[in-house]
């Protein structure tokens, strides 16, 4: 029996050897998921700066584009209401020599009118 209880016992210090063994290993695996935890963090971390400074671009790049239509189309309203302007001118010139003639007939044919009772 001594042999038996001499063996039992070594196959328990083998065991504890194998449990401390066990034990160490499950700590290190522990603080690598530990590291790799702090990491995938400090990477979502990151990521969500990186994507907050993404959205602040595209803002600043869709005001930026807003602006540009905004002058763009306030340009093409300023051409617009030039044209309007010269054409209402252009016209106000036509109508003036329009009634120029229509004056200047008017008075031709006052002029000649009596001319033309003095020969009959």
């Amino acid at each position: 029996m001594r042999g038996e209880s001499v063996n039992l016992c070594i196959k328990l210090e083998e065991l504890r050897g194998q449990c401390s063994s066990l034990r160490r290993g499950l700590q290190e695996l522990r603080a690598t998921l530990e590291d790799r935890d702090s990491s995938l963090e400090d990477m979502r971390v990151m990521l969500e700066h990186r994507n907050d400074e993404v959205a602040a671009m595209e803002e600043r790049v869709t005001q930026q584009e807003l602006a540009e239509a905004r002058s763009a189309t306030s340009r093409a309203m300023e051409a617009e209401s030039l044209k309007e302007r010269q054409v209402a001118a252009l016209l106000e010139e036509q109508i003036e020599a329009i009634w120029r003639q229509l004056n200047s007939s008017e008075a031709t044919a006052r002029k000649v009118q009596p001319q033309q009772y003095l020969f009959f």
